[in-house]
């Protein structure tokens, strides 16, 4: 790719490829200072990140960012208080870029659509916010900020489990629950109708007569087993240099296999079944079995033979003499034969004697009898491994325990789900047990989500080391209940299931027979054992296919993106933080929102086409980079495991991560397709709401495979699904939402989410780094102020060192605390809280990652600086903040679940963060932001000094 350079003013709205991340940092350097120096153009493109560093580090003006932390509306309201106290000592101006996370984005949207609304001036804004004079005598503060006050409970103003807010949030959680489930439920039943199309299968072989030869079933497994196993010889290590990875492996390995293995172990029902009947069929004996597993593994050595010498098969050469690579040959053929009459033997052994009548143990064939083929299976591929050490090294060992892993997991699989499916519903065939499994499902769903949503959120809220017995119980429940109610559903739907193949028998015409083994056992509801056993598969597979089909359409129509609970989320933002500006709102008189209230990304920067000829580039301040969490939970990097994500931003110029790529948001020449995210780009509501989406499926480092598929199912979904802005999502970067639901459902349902498919899910922020810090390293910037409002009652700073440990492992960018942090805890000596500070001040040692290649350059030149700011209570904060502190223990982390603020408690934190600014700037008498910075230090102990 060609990219375009951002060496004027303008941008190339015209490209719709996707931008690296240097094209993107150079574009906002012309919006933010004007042209790229000469040094930092025409270069190629492995030195523009390096070459764009150099210019940013020799800006006359260094550059200044301001981050706002996650933690809900707590954060928010702390940072409102900042904010005004930053406008007071004429900082506000001073710093180019604003960087939010989550809670930090609502007051951060807040800011920038008030910038906004007022032609772009951002120091008008700063007037406002920083003026102690009263706007009127009744009505002291600028509109946006009584606006805040009145909508402090954003997501239902009006308290009161009777108001109408109150209702209006539970209607809207149950109808989009309800239009989710008419994806979900189909699909998840379609999948339950897998073992009663086998049994089915198994119905019809005994019943087709002369009319079917069971040899058919024998030949198609023998082929399909033979090409699993040529599959697996032609890709180990030491015979090819082929790098197959795991997705080949399961297409065209363990997805043949398991259908051949499904096909015999059919015939074998089928051979059985005639043995048994008037005609008496012999049925085959160990020396078949033995010799349909040698012919197997011949078939299968003459193709891997012969597909390793191709060009595609990609053969490793033979060594040695020739006499050697004859014997190697020998023996070879002899140790594959040996290890298909090994296999066919436990085949034997399993079919003889364990299922040697299946017409008599039918459904439980049906359960166990697939699982434990594989098992077999798996024992003849150990069997061979063992064979095969002296010619094999560990590098094919360790694939073959992969390979026998996927078998396990395959295996294991089938036979919890059938027995669910086949045997589960018999368990409700007495009453008491009915109602109390019900309950049981019930509680332990309810549980798994609301438990899984408030510990994955505490987590964030609390450190490893303030883990409470409560705490790691909670941690062992949840998974608990997430396995009980996943197995209730699996029973309930299959119960279901039955009664609607009994009720289309019935109206078939065919009578529901019974099955005489069965005895007096029970027979489960809608007489579950003899619907099983009396469902042609002609009625099955339809079902299955129309329950499919449905599930599809509704996908069709259904809107992942607009029925979850991230646009009911989003409305209430937008009318809250975003509508505080709109001096011209006119609100629906029936709902309370006003369209106007939310604003295109896009429409916050100026745009220099509009300037007339000859006329400066228009900048200003305050470039709002909105972060969110691009979510890997199905990444390939290992490093990533704990992360599970990785950083995606948006602002008024882009939206990207420097992992996938980059799209520009703003609207031009290019079309409706050029602009990432819908028609006109990406919304500012929308981007706040995704970075503060902290209850998804997919969370991050916070994930959990069971939870994740509850809350899928519970509709517990905050995220946002939007197209991949990197290559691969070159036909889907500028939808607003997925096409069809089935795929990212799925995707959410069982954390498969990832950057290499054409849509990627987003989150809060917070799931992979919750200051906002990390992007603003990235650009270089020189002094960065952080306000941390994330929930941190031991004060253990958990996201500070989450972010200083990735910055450093992935940028290698070191941040230091040379006086160390002294902000104390409420928990810590009161003697001690009170004469400790909000605020620590970090060196960026950018002149690690950055040397100066200057003559005489100083060491450190280049280094920037961190001002930390963190709420604290010190008990000589004002008589308002202290009465609330006092009857409220937790106050200044009370947990980030609590998003109902009252004004007793907005003004409590709005007022702390105010304070502490206050606190801050005393004896501040004005100046630059290195200035101040240097002020602070020179308060910290042993400060004076160490900062410029």
């Amino acid at each position: 790719m060609g990219p375009d350079r951002a060496a004027t003013g303008g941008t190339s709205s015209q490209s719709s490829a996707f931008l690296p991340l240097s094209q993107v940092l150079e574009e906002e350097f012309v919006a933010l200072h004007g042209p790229l120096p000469g040094a930092a153009r025409g270069v190629d493109d492995g030195d523009r990140l390096p070459a764009l560093y150099e210019a940013i580090h020799a800006l006359p003006e260094k550059r200044a960012a301001l981050c706002l932390s996650g933690g809900g509306i707590r954060s928010a309201t702390f940072a409102l208080g900042v904010l005004q106290g930053l406008a007071r000592a004429g900082l506000l101006t001073q710093f180019h870029y604003l960087s939010t996370v989550s809670g930090g984005g609502y007051i951060g949207g807040w800011l920038t659509a008030w910038i906004h609304r007022v032609d772009n001036d951002v120091q008008k804004v700063a007037g406002e916010l920083g003026s102690l004079k009263p706007r009127a005598k009744l009505d002291p503060e600028p509109e946006p900020i009584s606006h805040l006050r009145e909508f402090s409970n954003y997501l239902s103003p009006r308290a009161g489990l009777l108001s109408t807010d109150a209702w209006t949030l539970l209607g809207t959680i149950l109808r989009n629950m309800i239009l989710i489930w008419l994806v979900l439920v189909p699909l998840l039943a379609a999948v339950l109708m897998l073992p009663r199309l086998y049994l089915s299968l198994l119905l019809w072989v005994n019943t087709a007569g002369a009319s079917f030869h069971p040899g058919v079933l024998l030949a198609v497994g023998g082929v399909l087993l033979a090409w699993a196993v040529a599959y697996i010889a032609a890709t180990i290590p030491s015979s090819t240099t082929a790098r197959r990875g795991q997705g080949k492996f399961l297409v065209f390995c363990l997805l043949p296999l398991l259908l051949g293995l499904g096909s015999l172990t059919i015939y074998w029902a089928a051979v059985s079944g005639r043995a048994a009947g008037p005609g008496r069929e012999p049925l085959p004996v160990l020396v078949n079995f033995v010799w349909f597993g040698a012919v197997v593994h011949l078939l299968a050595w003459a193709g891997y033979t012969v597909w390793l010498r191709t060009s595609w098969g990609q053969g490793r050469p033979a060594k040695g003499s020739l006499g050697a690579q004859l014997g190697s040959f020998v023996a070879e053929l002899f140790v594959v034969v040996v290890a298909g009459g090994v296999g066919g033997a436990i085949a034997w052994l399993l079919a003889a004697k364990l299922f040697s009548r299946v017409d008599y143990t039918l459904i439980l064939y049906a359960a166990l009898a697939p699982g434990f083929v594989v098992g077999a299976f798996l024992l003849a591929a150990t069997a061979l491994v063992g064979l095969l050490s002296r010619w094999t090294e560990d590098d094919d060992r360790e694939w073959w325990s992969r390979c026998g892993a996927w078998f396990l997991i395959a295996g294991s699989a089938w036979t919890v789900f059938g027995a669910l499916v086949l045997f589960g519903p018999v368990l409700f065939s007495h009453v008491w047990i009915s109602r109390a499994l019900t309950a049981v499902g019930g509680v332990s769903g309810l549980m798994a989500v609301v438990g899984g949503w408030f510990t994955k959120l505490g987590a964030r809220d609390r450190a490893s080391s303030q883990t409470s017995p409560r705490d790691r119980l909670m941690a062992l429940a949840v998974p608990l209940a997430g396995v009980v109610f996943a197995a209730v559903l699996a029973i309930g739907l299959s119960t279901l299931i039955s009664g609607l193949l009994g009720w289309l028998i019935r109206q078939s015409g065919d009578p529901v027979g019974g099955l005489p083994q069965w005895g007096n056992w029970p027979h489960g509801p809608f007489d579950h054992v003899g619907v099983l056993v009396s469902s042609p598969i002609w009625i099955v597979t339809g079902v299955a296919v129309a329950l499919a089909a449905l599930g599809l359409l509704m996908a069709w129509f259904i809107n992942t993106n607009r029925f979850s609970l991230h646009a009911m989320y989003r409305n209430r933002l937008i009318r809250a933080y975003l509508g505080a500006s709109n001096t011209d709102r006119h609100a629906n008189p029936f709902t309370g929102f006003d369209d106007n209230d939310n604003l295109q990304l896009h429409e916050l920067w100026p745009r220099s086409s509009a300037a007339p000829a000859g006329a400066p580039v228009p900048r200003r301040r305050l470039l709002h980079v909105v972060n969110m969490a691009l979510n890997l939970v199905h990444g390939e990097r290992l490093a990533w495991q704990e992360r599970k994500a990785h950083t995606f931003t948006a602002s008024a110029l882009h939206a990207g991560s420097l992992m996938v790529g980059y799209r520009r948001t703003r609207a031009g020449a290019g079309g409706p397709r050029a602009h990432y995210g819908g028609t006109e780009g990406m919304s500012l509501g929308t981007a706040v709401t995704i970075s503060g989406a902290a209850a998804s499926p997919n969370m991050g480092y916070h994930s959990s495979p069971l939870v994740t598929f509850l809350m899928t199912l519970f509709n517990v979904r905050l995220g946002w699904w939007l197209g991949n802005p990197g290559v691969r999502g070159d036909h889907t970067f500028y939808l607003a939402s997925p096409r069809v639901a089935v795929r990212p459902i799925v995707a959410e349902a069982f954390g498969l989410t990832g950057s290499t498919g054409p849509y990627v899910y987003l989150s809060d922020g917070g799931h992979f780094e919750n200051l906002g810090l990390y992007e603003m390293v990235l650009r270089r910037c020189h002094f960065i102020v952080v306000s941390d409002a994330s929930c941190d009652e031991g004060g253990v700073f958990q996201d500070l060192g989450s972010a200083v440990r990735k910055i450093r492992a992935d940028m290698g960018v070191p941040i230091d605390f040379e006086g160390g942090i002294g902000i104390l805890p409420r928990s810590a000596d009161p003697a001690k809280r009170a004469a400790s500070l909000y605020w620590a001040l970090g060196r960026i040692r950018y002149s690690i990652a950055d040397p100066s290649t200057a003559p005489g350059a100083a060491p450190g030149a280049r280094d920037g600086w961190l001002l930390y700011v963190k709420p604290a209570f010190c008990g000589s904060e004002p008589p308002d903040v202290c009465e609330y502190a006092m009857a409220h223990e937790q106050f200044p982390h009370e947990p980030t679940t609590d998003q109902f603020f009252r004004e007793s408690q907005f003004e409590s934190y709005r007022m702390l963060g105010s304070h502490v600014m206050q606190q801050m700037s005393r004896d501040w008498t004005g100046g630059s932001l290195a200035d101040f910075i240097a002020h602070v230090a020179a308060r910290l102990p042993g400060g004076a000094g160490k900062a410029p």
